[in-house]
């Protein structure tokens, strides 16, 4: 079958995501690619919150 890699990851859901950190195994799982997928996709939601929140009249602590 195969590891699993960052492109494998990258088309997962939350869900599936935290499936694979909860039964994955040695065999069949790249963890670094695994660990990768995982901080990117925290990032990115990180950045879409702030984004989101940064609507008329806002001001967050680091803004001009």
């Amino acid at each position: 079958m195969g590891k699993k890699d960052y492109s494998y990851f990258r088309t997962l859901d939350w869900a599936g995501l935290k499936r694979w950190v909860k039964y994955g195994t040695d065999t069949d799982t790249n963890w670094q690619d695994l660990a990768m997928v995982l901080v990117e996709r925290a990032d990115e939601e990180r950045e879409n919150a702030y984004d989101k929140g940064r609507g008329e009249g806002y001001h967050h602590w680091d803004s001009n």
